[in-house]
């Protein structure tokens, strides 16, 4: 598997100095990307949720990676306040232009034991 997790992580913190420093966009990122989307679950915050919003995305196999992230670990690059308990970044990372092409923060009252397994206390998580 080729080491993809350095130009992710970059990609990452490019996209939110770049959303929330004087709203000027990296130019790695398509104009069109102007939010972060937010979602709030009532109650256990499960990996299904996870897979299931990454499957309702258009991922081409060989550009997009998936990453799940802790917005808390990037609160310093985030204008995000919390309304639940926890919370996940999910993200779409196309590596042909290096840039995050789509944005989820869920929030839960609590992870579920998959999320935590697959999460094991890292600050990103690249899915395959």
């Amino acid at each position: 598997m080729k080491n993809i997790l350095w130009p992710l992580l970059s990609a990452v913190i490019d996209f939110f100095q770049g959303l929330f420093n004087g709203n000027k966009f990296p130019k790695a990122l398509p104009e069109n990307i102007a939010n972060i989307e937010e979602k709030a679950i009532d109650g256990q915050l499960k990996f299904q949720d996870v897979v299931g919003w990454f499957k309702q995305q258009s991922l081409d196999k060989g550009k997009d990676t998936p990453f799940v992230a802790i917005p808390a670990k990037f609160k310093g690059l985030l204008n995000f306040e919390p309304k639940k308990p926890e919370a996940l970044l999910l993200g779409i990372y196309n590596e042909q232009s290096n840039s995050i092409t789509k944005a989820l923060i869920i929030e839960g009252d609590e992870t579920d034991g998959k999320t935590k397994e697959v999460l094991q206390n890292n600050e990103l998580v690249v899915l395959s």
